[in-house]
């Protein structure tokens, strides 16, 4: 069609306008320009119809009992286009942004360096980006730069890497169930033997490489393909590096901690292989380490710096947030385990899957041995919003844990 109204304009582009027709209309009925961007703006929501001028034209319509001009509504349908032009070009130029990213990660796995400064900068910029979803789906499904985030939570990484790669993923997941799933899949790690600098291929869940990151030491992971062909895998954290970088290395536990949080929070899958992989007792192992730490000389030389507590802080909160999804017992027993009726749900559901894997951990964590973590968390030098968290805590446990201390003494 061409201009109208005052007869002015140059003709109207809406070639690529879809027009869904009503019941009883036929093609004929919905020919001229104005009709065609009426529907078309008339379907976008109404926040926007708003945004954009729409309602307040067509309210002026009716009021004057006059049809909207073509002028008016051209001046609305152009700016429209021009707003979504810019948003492809937006979203191109971030895809490209991303792209340059994911290859600075995947070189610096590749190339094994030791120049941490590119890609600690690569890190950064994502953690930046990814907490939008959409950027985040683009990273993991379009673009493919999972794998090499993955690959850099590896003991093979500096502490700083591993703790910006944790970071990292954690935006990436946090709290979604679609993307809390891809810390479950496994991701081919480029590993080295202890014999020849050959390389030979192990695939992991990145969730199994957060846990690890939890402890000193070494831990083991076993895991079976779609073959039926289980393979191990040892992987061990190099101790000079926790003793000459102690900082350095609760920090890493405690990025490491929040990227476990943001993504086995209420899903029960994600919760399963954490328990399957003695995440819990891995947990102890960071908070027995930060308390180590707290009471150590290097310490005393610190004692500013904001590692410290953090760990406990988070660990107190995913405690609460666990005891919570399991839901509340019926009754406590005399040797301090949870009472449910038979054949009834307790207030929390405990029939769906979330809780049923919640109450496992939950039985756990009600144990003595948890009770006097979070008791610990109340140290003197701990930070308020440190004692707040781990009181609320212990305010759940507290039931549980005062039947067990009864029985013991």
């Amino acid at each position: 069609g061409g201009g109208g109204g005052d007869g002015t304009g140059a003709p109207l582009d809406l070639t690529d306008v879809e027009i869904i027709l009503g019941k009883g209309e036929d093609v004929t009925t919905v020919s001229s320009p104005s009709e065609l961007m009426i529907r078309t703006l008339s379907a976008l929501p109404v926040v926007e119809q708003d945004r954009i001028g729409f309602t307040a034209l067509m309210d002026k319509s009716k009021a004057s009992g006059e049809e909207a001009l073509e002028a008016d509504l051209r001046s609305l349908w152009e700016v429209r286009q021009v707003e979504l032009e810019e948003a492809m070009a937006a979203t191109e130029e971030s895809a490209d942004f991303l792209a340059a990213l994911i290859k600075t990660l995947k070189s610096h796995v590749d190339s094994n360096s030791a120049d941490d400064e590119t890609v600690l900068d690569a890190l950064n910029g994502l953690e930046d980006h990814l907490s939008d979803m959409d950027m985040a789906r683009d990273f993991h499904d379009a673009l493919g730069g999972w794998p090499s985030l993955t690959n850099l939570l590896l003991p093979t990484q500096s502490l700083q890497v591993r703790a910006a790669a944790a970071l990292v993923m954690g935006t990436a997941v946090k709290n979604q169930d679609e993307f809390q799933g891809w810390i479950l899949e496994p991701v081919a790690l480029s590993l080295s033997t202890d014999t020849t600098s050959e390389e030979h291929m192990h695939e992991e869940a990145a969730l199994a490489l957060l846990t690890h990151m939890l402890v000193k030491g070494c831990t083991t992971t076993t895991t079976t393909n779609q073959n039926g062909t289980t393979t191990s895998v040892t992987l061990c954290n190099e101790p000079t590096l926790e003793e000459s970088d102690p900082v350095g290395a609760l920090a890493m536990r405690k990025k490491a901690l929040y990227a476990i949080a943001s993504g086995i929070r209420q899903n029960p899958h994600t919760q399963s292989l954490f328990l399957s992989l003695d995440g819990l007792s891995r947990l102890e192992h960071a908070a027995d380490a930060e308390a180590e730490f707290a009471a150590s000389d290097k310490h005393k030389k610190r004692p500013d710096h904001s590692s410290l507590w953090q760990l406990r802080l988070k660990l107190a909160t995913m405690l609460a947030d666990w005891i919570t999804e399991a839901g509340s017992c019926d009754w406590v027993t005399d040797v301090g385990e949870c009472g449910v009726e038979e054949g009834t749900a307790a207030s929390g559901g405990r029939v769906d899957d979330v809780s049923d894997i919640a109450g496992l951990a939950a039985a756990e964590l009600r144990s003595m041995r948890w009770c006097r973590i979070m008791a610990g968390a109340m140290d003197a030098s701990a930070p308020q919003r440190v004692h707040e968290k781990a009181l609320q805590a212990l305010a759940l446990q507290a039931p549980y844990c005062a039947a067990k201390d009864k029985g013991e003494r």
